[in-house]
């Protein structure tokens, strides 16, 4: 797909790059020039790194559920799936966070299901964190055209935040 884009890329740059990427996207009328200021640098990620996020944006929604879980099965899943200091950083992440939805019920579900969950609901954090609805469903659009429109609603700072945070937790464990 397309390089990363780094801090030191000019707002211009960074217009340019998403406008040439949504070129194809049937809402490119409707995108103004701030909708592009506002384009998320994970858009750029290639695909496997994009699922990566997901994943981990996932986790990191769900951190105080994985962390009162006492299955080792899901846990080394999640381990496996996240790296070992990934994992690290998000069990040593505080308790009681404010952006935190209703727990997962561990105990009744297997990997193959947390292998689903997590990117689906990553994936749902991840454009809640775009502030601009015409990106943010012309990104759902491109991205994952087969999830239908987002049903759920999620506060955008909190996404945002959560975004940040999952990026954290891994970014050096991010393929180029």
């Amino acid at each position: 797909m397309h390089a990363q884009p780094t801090p030191e890329t000019s707002p211009r740059a960074r217009r340019g790059a998403a406008a040439r990427w949504l070129a194809a996207s049937p809402r490119r009328a409707e995108l103004g020039w701030a909708d592009l200021a506002a384009w998320p640098a994970w858009a750029d990620f290639p695909p496997a790194a994009l699922q990566q996020l997901a994943y981990a944006t996932g986790a990191r929604v769900h951190a105080e559920a994985l962390r009162r879980c006492i299955d080792g099965r899901v846990l080394k899943h999640v381990r496996d799936r996240l790296g070992e200091g990934a994992m690290r950083s998000l069990m040593d992440m505080p308790d009681e966070q404010p952006s935190a939805p209703l727990p997962l019920l561990l105990g009744e579900i297997d990997t193959a299901l947390l292998d689903a969950l997590l990117p689906a609901v990553g994936r749902d954090w991840l454009l809640a964190s775009v502030a601009s609805p015409v990106l943010r469903e012309a990104l759902r659009e491109q991205l994952w055209p087969a999830t239908g429109p987002q049903v759920r609603v999620i506060n955008g700072a909190a996404a945002a935040a959560v975004v940040a945070e999952a990026m954290s937790l891994h970014i050096d464990e991010i393929p180029s």
